[in-house]
């Protein structure tokens, strides 16, 4: 063998074996990034459960309020209304008609007004004091007519039933002052002829017992709890006698009215 050959034979056997060094490097680091790479692709393990509150304890019910600032619950009964003694008071605009039993000819008419002014002991019962005048004209369609004035003084126990209807009766002192005409006789004169009658026109005053009775029907509004008063529009209707002697021709006038108004009771 040549010696040139020979002598060379070492120098290639150096420069093969840094190449395995090289090749046995990048083969490792090759390994360690992909083993690093991996790790990292890896999610990181979720947080655990934080553990759940305890539950804070109910709170103690507030004591109930007691006396009269209590609620009161569903069902639970009403308060009565309340009832006391009171005062009680009224008026009327009443119209009607005069009637005298004895005498059917006999018919007027009346307009008057009514005031009412008394205590109401009870939402049942009441006493009360009413004062009607009135202004009247009356004829007997034949010959005679009258105009006067009629003022009742009459004293009522009262009796409300469910707070609307009432019901009034009781006793009077009726004063009626009048003015009465009548047809005179015709004068004779003493040549025979005749002077026309002229009418005779007479004037009285007088009093007399009598009686009354008042039937009302009341809308308005009732009592209440904290209040015993009533107040209302009041429908009312009327009837009075007044019981007359023997010397007046007549045993007794009639007088039936209706009236409209209010009433507190």
């Amino acid at each position: 063998m040549p010696q040139e050959l020979v002598a060379l034979r070492p120098t290639s056997a150096l420069v093969r074996r840094p190449r395995r060094r090289a090749a046995s490097a990048l083969a490792c680091a090759l390994a360690l990034g992909t083993t690093v790479a991996a790790q990292a692709q890896q999610p990181e393990p979720a947080p655990a459960p934080s553990p759940a509150p305890a539950p804070s304890p109910a709170p103690a019910p507030s004591p109930a309020p007691s006396g009269d600032k209590a609620p009161k619950s569903e069902g639970a009964a009403e308060l009565p209304n309340k009832d006391e003694v009171r005062l009680r008071g009224g008026f009327s605009l009443n119209a009607g008609v005069l009637v005298v039993p004895d005498n059917p000819n006999v018919v007027g008419g009346v307009l008057g007004f009514a005031g009412r002014l008394g205590v109401q002991l009870a939402h049942f019962f009441s006493i009360y004091y009413q004062n009607t005048p009135f202004l009247t004209l009356i004829s007997d369609f034949e010959s005679q007519i009258a105009a006067g004035a009629i003022d009742y003084n009459t004293v009522l126990l009262g009796f409300t039933f469910f707070h609307v209807f009432d019901l009034g009766v009781g006793g009077s002192i009726d004063l009626m002052g009048t003015y009465v005409c009548k047809e005179g006789t015709p004068t004779t004169l003493p040549d025979g002829s005749t002077l026309p009658a002229l009418p005779e026109c007479d004037q009285g005053f007088r009093a007399a017992p009598g009686a009354h009775g008042r039937f009302a029907f009341e809308l308005g509004s009732g009592p209440t709890p904290d209040d015993a008063r009533r107040s209302a529009f009041a429908l009312g209707l009327d009837v009075h006698p007044t019981f007359l002697s023997e010397d007046d021709g007549m045993h007794a006038l009639v007088t039936i009215t209706a009236g409209l108004g209010g009433e507190w009771y």
